[in-house]
């Protein structure tokens, strides 16, 4: 099989929705290169386990996951990319999912007819080896490798006992390479991830397995930038204008797309010489872009919960931490212990605030750190 080798002169944005394949590429060549390093470990040694890559939200890890996924597909692997925490417990859908005849599946000593699986009969045990199974015919041809997307939500199962203990049977023999062949489960999620991922028995992962991505540095920035509008309005941008945008996004991919679209937009439209005006519009416009984002990830939250973690992070310096008892002590005082458990969760799922070292937590986008705290921030009211 083929080495693939990543240069980094790679260029990839991300998309506006934060979700999905990009249409430019810059950066992360570290890791690419690192991820084809271990696919072509596993496929020499005919193993397999878990790849993972988290980070906050629009940090890009969609549009990663899709680079990583194309960078195997050159090597020669088999890629599905459409993988959800339910084919981890439906020896039916895995098959579907992977184009598997399933009328007949073995299993060690066990025979599973496609019949009883449908009628749910037999134990979790089974069922997970049936999934093994399923992969292992799949991988039989060549390498595969499944990518699963904001695996945070592995979460929906793993409340389900009897969902838990079959993904848990099969992932386990993923993650530990036991299926013979070269599999690969290359994850992606907020950094809860981890966490729910050890309630499945995938604790272990070693470092060369796992990748934490944030923003990208500015000389990556400002190549983004140039090649967004470049691509989408064949014009090049004033190059005075990048350094100030590139400023205005703090290396931020989802924030590169609401500045980088402003000014392809101006570009686009631009009838004379490029100006001071023409640049503190693209500056409004992204800005509003920004606001739009975080609007997003907070919409379901009441006013008075953004209040009570705008006015912890209030006193601290954006990027700083403190810890959980700090931010339900803040919710308790209009919540009680069981809605306070419920913001917080949600709060770390939807990516408004994220694990740092030592058990403490901080609001992962700086800017969004200055956008909660100046408009629900106590002081500010």
């Amino acid at each position: 099989m083929p080495s693939l080798e990543i240069q980094p002169t790679c260029i990839t944005i991300f998309p506006p929705d934060d979700r999905g394949r990009s249409k430019y590429f810059h950066g992360r060549s570290e890791i690419r290169s690192r991820f084809l390093r271990r696919l072509n470990h596993y496929n020499a040694i005919n193993g397999g386990s878990i790849f993972l890559v988290t980070g906050p939200p629009g940090a890009g890890k969609s549009a990663l996951l899709y680079m990583l996924g194309e960078d195997a597909e050159d090597l020669g692997w088999n890629v599905k990319m459409d993988i959800t925490p339910e084919h981890f417990t439906s020896p039916l859908l895995m098959a579907k999912c992977l184009s598997v005849k399933l009328k007949h599946t073995t299993t060690r000593s066990t025979s599973i007819d496609a019949k009883v699986l449908q009628q749910s009969w037999g134990t979790s045990r089974i069922l997970g080896a049936a999934i093994a199974d399923v992969m292992r015919t799949a991988a039989s041809a060549r390498p595969l490798l499944l990518v699963l997307d904001e695996a945070q939500e592995l979460s929906t199962i793993a409340d389900i006992l009897e969902d838990r203990k079959v993904a848990s049977a099969a992932m386990g023999l993923l993650h530990n390479g036991k299926l013979g062949y070269p599999v690969v489960l290359l994850a992606g999620g907020l950094d809860t991830s981890r966490e729910v991922l050890s309630a499945f028995g995938m604790s272990r992962i070693t470092n060369e397995n796992r990748a934490r991505i944030g923003a990208l540095s500015m000389e990556s920035t400002r190549e983004v930038i140039r090649a967004y509008v470049l691509g989408e309005t064949g014009i090049d941008i004033p190059e005075q204008w990048v350094e100030p945008i590139a400023k205005k996004t703090q290396g931020w991919p989802q924030h590169i797309v609401c500045y980088s679209g402003g000014a392809a937009t101006k570009v686009s439209t631009l009838q004379h010489a490029p100006s001071d005006s023409d640049l503190k519009d693209i500056v409004t416009y992204g800005r509003s872009s920004q606001v739009s984002y975080y609007e997003e990830r907070t919409h379901d939250f009441d006013w008075e919960a953004l209040r009570c973690i705008a006015g912890v992070f209030e006193t601290i310096t954006v990027g700083g931490s403190t810890t959980r008892s700090v931010i339900e002590n803040a919710l308790k005082e209009v919540y009680t212990q069981e809605q306070t458990k419920d913001i917080f969760t949600r709060a770390l799922r939807q990516g408004v605030i994220t694990g740092t070292a030592y058990g403490k937590y901080t609001i992962p986008i700086p800017s969004m750190h200055s956008w909660l705290t100046s408009e629900f921030g106590p002081s500010r009211i």
